[in-house]
């Protein structure tokens, strides 16, 4: 299932599955969109109700007018939550979505049950803003399509990264030329290490030792008050695109423990 809720600076799109169950939310990576969660999805809504946003600015949501922090994008995805008529909920993030997910338990902690980490944005200052200047800039598009080779290889930095998975983030960022940066500019840097230490839900760190973000798994695990860690066995990079039944089981697992 499909659908749009008013929140945030317009409308925001979302794919559901699921009927009964606890509610959670799914918030993908930049620059990609809710369609990263699609394999995942069909086996997730077997036990909960799941929604997976298009966060504002990318895929079918609308943006907002100018780059804004992270505690707003978190606070849009609450009120389309709430829209959604969700009064509590399990959170579920990616990369991005991990740092829009810690926001939104702050904001809203009597709404977020649980908390499903993959990929912890946690790294020094100067990395941080090392990888900002590296990528958060528009796509500047050029006669040759240029531009289209550079969002490919962009996301084509390795063999075992699906080529379903380049082509979903290169199209958004061909789609999005001019604010697919956007994500990059809240995100890096933002200070998570707070976030981590006031999550008083119980959390997962889930994830597969390739992602690129694992190398912050076992930091952020020390900080959490109530975190544990789980490591999918695969040779992926992105488990819920890639291994999502495993994935999928994980997450349910978790959060109706």
């Amino acid at each position: 299932m499909r659908g749009y809720v008013t929140a945030g600076w317009g409308q925001v799109h979302y794919r559901a599955a699921g009927l009964a169950g606890p509610a959670l939310l799914l918030l993908h990576e930049t620059p990609l969109t809710s369609e990263v969660w699609e394999p995942a999805l069909p086996h997730l809504g077997r036990s909960l109700r799941a929604f997976a946003l298009d966060t504002p600015g990318y895929g079918l949501s609308d943006p907002p007018p100018a780059p804004v922090p992270v505690r707003d994008l978190a606070a849009a995805v609450l009120e389309a939550a709430l829209a959604l008529g969700l009064d509590r909920f399990a959170v579920c993030g990616s990369h991005t979505g991990v740092s829009i997910a810690l926001e939104l338990a702050a904001l809203a902690p009597e709404r977020v049950t649980h908390a499903v980490l993959t990929g912890v944005p946690l790294m020094p200052e100067e990395r941080a803003v090392e990888w900002r200047d590296r990528v958060a800039h528009p796509l500047e598009l050029r006669p040759d399509g240029s531009h289209l080779t550079w969002a490919w290889e962009r996301w084509h930095y390795a063999d075992r990264i699906p080529l379903g998975l380049v082509n979903l983030a290169a199209v958004s960022c061909a789609a999005n030329a001019d604010r697919y940066h956007w994500g990059y500019l809240a995100a890096l840097p933002h200070d998570i290490e707070p976030l981590l230490r006031r999550l008083r839900c119980p959390t997962l760190l889930l994830n597969t030792e390739h992602d690129s973000l694992a190398f912050a798994d076992a930091p952020s695990l020390a900080l959490l008050p109530h975190g544990e860690r789980q490591v999918i066995a695969s040779p992926a990079r992105k488990s819920h695109w890639e291994d999502a039944e495993a994935y999928a089981a994980a997450v349910a697992g978790f959060v109706l423990r």
